[in-house]
């Protein structure tokens, strides 16, 4: 496995069903099920197929067979529960599922996030799902929210923290500054991560139109995790907004941007880093047109699913 496969191996889960897609249930199930035969990289995707919690029922053991390979899902949920509040139930169908993910507003974070989280964990208990928040803010709310997101974090248990979601487009962006303080502080406490929207694309580009590209965030976990505050904020930021591919490097077994280099060793594993995605031929096609050299555009894609 060359080091760019590794560095974006299991990195995507495939939310099809979610704009600007926009499959219906049955179209997003398929081209889900058919991802492994029809990408150049088929170890980009990590199996998880993201749908609301309103459909995880539909997963059945019929369904899934006709997929034809083991599909795990992402259940994704509206506003994390109040005290008092309604609760997700996903009941026996909750076994489909790897995590849940709930949003949640920036108040959210203050006194009653303690109970909320209680009252979430107990309805989703027994599932075994991990449990990720998305905090909802306006770009101009974010610096803010940082700190705030990570004062409430640090006041739990270190084995009762979620996961953090981020969007990196739409209403409720992240800028690049602001991931890249974020994804330090997430790494640095051992925390899981899940960006999604507006990371089609490995690299910035004028013409793709995007801010943060997923190759560079990817590195940017993996360089945090390694050298710690010596891979500085200002520096992430950087690496997740580079728009020369030429500055990622991926010889002898390694991976770098400018002179912070991985070895072998150092990507062997998981990031704890998900990106969801409504297409991943966009990503694979990205890396096959920036890194001709590695044979990915010569070879054609898997043959595929046509039944």
């Amino acid at each position: 496995m060359s080091p760019l496969d590794e560095l974006v191996a299991a990195l995507f889960d495939y939310a099809g069903m979610f704009p600007p897609a926009s499959l219906p249930f049955e179209e997003a199930l398929k081209t889900s099920a058919g991802l492994r035969r029809a990408l150049r990289r088929p170890g980009m995707v990590a199996a998880d197929f993201v749908c609301g919690l309103d459909r995880l029922g539909e997963l059945t053991d019929e369904k899934l067979a006709e997929c034809g390979w083991s599909l795990r899902a992402r259940a994704f949920g509206g506003e994390a529960p109040r005290p008092g509040g309604g609760s997700p139930r996903p009941g026996g169908e909750g076994r489909r599922a790897v995590s849940y993910e709930a949003k949640c507003l920036p108040d959210f974070l203050g006194y009653p996030a303690v109970k909320g989280l209680e009252a979430l964990r107990a309805a989703l208990g027994g599932s075994g799902l991990s449990l990720y928040l998305e905090p909802e803010c306006t770009g101009a709310d974010w610096p803010a929210a940082v700190e705030k997101i990570f004062r409430f974090l640090d006041r739990l248990p270190s084995g009762e923290r979620p996961g953090l979601k981020l969007r990196c487009s739409g209403p409720a962006a992240i800028g690049p500054d602001d991931l890249a303080r974020v994804v330090a502080g997430a790494v640095d406490r051992g925390l899981r991560l899940k960006a999604s929207a507006g990371l089609h694309h490995p690299v910035v580009g004028e013409r793709c139109g995007n801010r943060i590209g997923f190759l560079g965030l990817a590195l940017s976990v993996r360089l945090r995790r390694v050298f710690g505050a010596g891979f500085s904020v200002p520096a992430m930021a950087g690496c997740m907004t580079c728009a020369t591919p030429t500055q990622f490097t991926f010889a002898d077994g390694g991976a770098a941007w400018l002179n912070f280099r991985l070895g072998k060793d150092q990507l062997a594993g998981g990031a704890g880093l998900t990106i969801g995605s409504c297409s991943l031929q966009e990503p694979d096609d990205g890396l096959a047109r920036l890194y001709p050299e590695l044979g990915w555009l010569a070879a054609p894609p898997n043959k595929p699913l046509t039944d």
